[in-house]
């Protein structure tokens, strides 16, 4: 007799996988100036370099991924997109040569971790009588 065997249970994603799943595609618009995606892109190398200067990988990995999407796949498809734009062209060139290798590294780094279904989230001693009223991913914007 043949042996009947259950749905393959589905393996656990490592973090990679996760962080690289919540990042989308953004389609660009005509009523946006395609200079304001540039400042965007800008922006978002700005945020990676704070997550990287606090040992926030994960947040560095999704802010890498966010502005590597522009680059390659927003500003491109944009109407008022020129490819002779220099400042575009010296992003793009970055993006290659430098952060590319980066998003690699940080992949490999964060397809070791495996997905915790409720991390914990560090206690913060906080003055009597104050509450908490958001966090943020850097810590120094968790006072109180």
């Amino acid at each position: 007799m043949g042996s009947v065997e259950g749905p393959t249970p589905a393996r656990p994603k490592n973090l990679a996988e996760v962080l690289s799943s919540s990042s989308r595609v953004v389609t660009p618009s005509k009523c946006v100036a395609v200079q304001r995606y540039v400042h965007l892109a800008r922006m978002l190398l700005n945020q990676a370099t704070k997550y990287e200067s606090v040992a926030n990988q994960e947040q560095q990995y999704v802010m890498l991924l966010r502005f590597a999407s522009l680059i390659v796949e927003t500003i491109p498809k944009h109407p008022e997109y020129r490819a002779s734009d220099k400042v575009y062209a010296r992003m793009k060139q970055q993006l290659y040569e430098y952060y590319l290798p980066k998003l690699e590294t940080l992949k490999v780094v964060l397809s070791l971790k495996q997905v915790m279904d409720h991390p914990p989230h560090p206690i913060q001693p906080r003055p009597e009588g104050v509450r908490q009223i958001g966090t943020s991913n850097l810590p120094e914007l968790n006072w109180g």
